[in-house]
């Protein structure tokens, strides 16, 4: 939703305001009511991208408030993203890869994007909240998600020889 994704600006925001009380006020505002209100509004989804992005945004969120809730939406919609890994290893392909996501809990599409802009959202989402909540119960699956997709990420660079680039 737009409104989590400015609620994720704001928050981000206020550290580099601070000395300015009145705008950094304005900001930690802004950044709780978008949040509120884009997290009531938010529609359960199987879309990996949008957990994960819902994901990073309750965990600025906490990181400026410390609302105990914040880390309970983000390990919420990582729950999602979870479900989008492939956690086994395909033997179809060649090589035998796992540790990548799909687009949807159902592993109907394999994840890709065309331009880069999101697709650091998912790993990015478990470190964060490993960073947050290393003692939440589900620390241990969001290492293992960390632990696929370096697993993915160092199988896959191998691929296009001699440049040692992801496909």
């Amino acid at each position: 939703s737009l409104n989590l994704a400015c609620a994720q600006a704001c928050a981000e925001a206020y550290p580099y305001f601070i000395h300015d009380a009145v705008f950094a006020r304005r900001l930690y505002d802004c950044a709780a009511e978008d949040y509120a209100f884009g997290i009531s509004a938010f529609k359960p989804t199987e879309d990996v991208c949008a957990n994960a992005q819902a994901a990073l945004c309750a965990l600025s969120l906490h990181k400026l408030t410390r609302d105990a809730a914040c880390i309970d939406h983000a390990a919420a919609f990582a729950c999602k993203v979870l479900a989008c890994q492939q956690t086994e290893p395909r033997t179809d392909l060649t090589p035998a890869l796992c540790g990548y996501f799909y687009e949807d809990t159902a592993h109907t599409r394999p994840l890709s994007f065309f331009h880069n802009n999101s697709e650091q959202h998912m790993v990015e989402c478990f470190i964060r909240l490993l960073d947050a909540a290393p003692a939440h119960p589900d620390a241990p699956l969001w290492q293992r998600s960390l632990e696929l997709s370096a697993q993915y990420f160092r199988t896959i660079s191998g691929c296009i020889p001699p440049y040692g680039i992801f496909p």
